[in-house]
């Protein structure tokens, strides 16, 4: 027997290796009669899913209806079968916008609500943020509505460092929990609250100008401050002059809420942020759309009335380091945006083009699914669906995430009967789509019984262990050999808490019948 193994995994891959494109591991099709709208979805510490929209359907796969539509969160298994579904809601209509898997193991979902009984309670007057929060099994914890007697939409939800949540969206209430608002009762600001553990407001900010200015991601950062990414139309208050029309608008904030910085991107046009993430050198990848042919937006495709995928880097203090426009002559949106394994990044979103980027397409609108280089170059490209409209709208998200193996996995809205999307139950179902990749996001060594994913993590790491490394040691370091946190590996899966270091290279020992050694990156 070996004494001693020294492992070290570092995933970077040449672009050659994307000269291929990936192909569907699995596609599932869920829903009812009615329309159903999938709209944010991640994978799990088992290596399932955690699926979230809403649903006006009550039957097929979905088993209540309370009225309206309704929060519809589905738990597949890692090959797309349900666990279990969950609705959620009153008489009116809800939307659930973001869902994310909490550090118990249960979820946090945010949307909006505008109902006052059923699941519901507490509801400020037209549509307030509500944030749901289930255990492991889907049922329900706690529920908070959060608003003001206007209209408040929740579009963005993560738990924070400390165990609370950060939930962002826009609103032109300015009473009840929402103060400042900057434009009057027809102008929206961006809506930020910093939520204790169990839903208690800790502080509120209004962000924005006299005009209408819409919030759609907001995440923490590595040195516990906050991001948010959205649009504005205003061009004064919080929001230093812009290009013209409407324009990207990035703000950073402190961990109690004050403006560090914001920036406004974009060109002549209309320009929406709809998705932001730290990257792994402290600055941010965002997606959205753009229809601009000036400004910072450089080789649009279309006419200025048609928009592309906007895909812009930034640094750390928001200065752009490059931007792509992808996308065809025809309508294409971009929704949701990730830096993968190999520093590169993925976007997804939806496209009726047929050229210029677009190689492939099923018909209608469809997914499309772009993988770029750290620089922005396209690696493929893939269209899902099938021959009607596959994707949602303005309004609708379309999420993407790595998995665990290397592939990816994207949820949003099909009606078609065809294609990539087979099994429609009628009008509009949530589509799933898991991809695969030739390359492979996931440390496995068959000979040592070992498994660590993912890698690089944002908040935890999971360790997969055989017989031979049942109650071993294990140790994390730093690149200075400092110990960072240690334990036992009591069983042979295991889910180790990230979140609370910073960003870097961080090594994972295991002391057993045999020695270890992992190169962990954390974003």
């Amino acid at each position: 027997m070996k004494l001693v193994i020294l492992i070290f995994f570092q995933f970077i891959f040449s672009s050659k290796l994307f000269s291929q494109t990936v192909s569907v591991q699995w596609q599932k099709v869920f829903g009812g009669s009615a329309t159903d709208f999938a709209e944010s979805i991640q994978q799990t510490k088992d290596s399932g899913y955690i699926v979230a929209g809403y649903s006006y359907s009550n039957d097929g796969d979905v088993k209540r209806n309370s009225g309206g539509g309704d929060f519809w969160i589905i738990k597949l298994n890692n090959k797309g079968l349900i666990e279990w579904e969950k609705t959620f809601g009153g008489t009116s209509s809800e939307r659930a916008s973001s869902i994310k898997q909490s550090r118990d193991g249960g979820y946090i979902i945010a949307g909006y609500s505008s109902s006052t009984n059923g699941d519901v309670s507490g509801n400020h007057g037209m549509q307030d943020f509500w944030i749901v929060k289930l255990n492991s099994v889907g049922n329900l914890i706690w529920q908070k509505s959060i608003g003001g007697s206007g209209w408040d939409y929740a579009e963005s939800i993560q738990q924070t460092f400390d165990n609370g949540y950060i939930v962002a969206g826009w609103s032109n209430s300015n009473d009840g929990d929402v103060k400042g608002n900057h434009g009057n009762s027809d102008k929206n600001d961006f809506l930020v609250f910093k939520l204790d553990s169990v839903g208690i407001i800790e502080w509120q900010r209004s962000l924005g100008g006299s005009n209408s200015d819409n919030a759609y991601s907001v995440l923490q950062t590595f040195d516990s401050c906050f991001i948010v990414a959205g649009s504005t139309m205003s061009n004064d208050g919080d929001v230093s002059p812009g290009h013209g029309g409407q324009d990207y608008w990035i703000v950073k904030l402190n961990p109690i809420g004050e403006i560090k910085w914001q920036k406004t991107l974009g060109g002549n046009g209309a320009d929406e942020a709809r998705s932001i993430k730290q990257t792994l050198d402290k600055g941010y990848i965002i997606a959205g759309y753009s229809t601009s042919t000036l400004g910072d937006i450089k080789n649009h495709h279309g006419a200025i009335s048609t928009s592309d995928y906007w895909v812009v880097k930034i640094d750390s203090l928001g200065i752009i380091q490059w931007e792509k426009s992808l996308g065809g002559t025809s309508e294409d949106i971009g929704k949701s945006v990730q830096q993968t394994n190999d520093g590169g990044y993925i976007v997804s979103g939806y496209s009726y083009s047929f050229d210029e980027d677009i190689k492939d397409t099923c018909g209608g609108m469809d997914y499309w699914i772009v993988k770029l280089d750290n620089i922005g170059q396209i690696e493929w490209q893939k269209s899902l669906g099938g021959t009607r409209d596959d994707g949602g709208s303005f309004e609708n998200g379309l999420e993407i995430q790595q998995t665990f193996d290397g592939g990816y996995v994207v949820a949003g809205l099909s009606n078609s009967i065809d294609g990539n999307a087979s099994g429609n139950h009628g009008n509009g179902d949530y589509l799933v789509v898991k991809l695969k990749n030739i390359s492979s996001g996931i440390a496995n060594l068959d000979d040592t019984g070992l498994s660590i994913y993912p890698n690089p993590t944002y908040e935890f790491i999971n360790i997969e262990i055989s017989n031979i490394f049942l109650n071993s040691d294990y140790r994390f370091t730093d690149e200075s050999g400092r110990v960072i946190k240690s334990g036992i590996l009591s069983s042979k899966s295991n889910s180790i808490d990230f979140c609370e270091f910073h960003s870097g290279i961080y090594f994972l020992e295991i002391v057993g019948l045999t020695k270890l050694t992992a190169r962990i990156i954390k974003k």
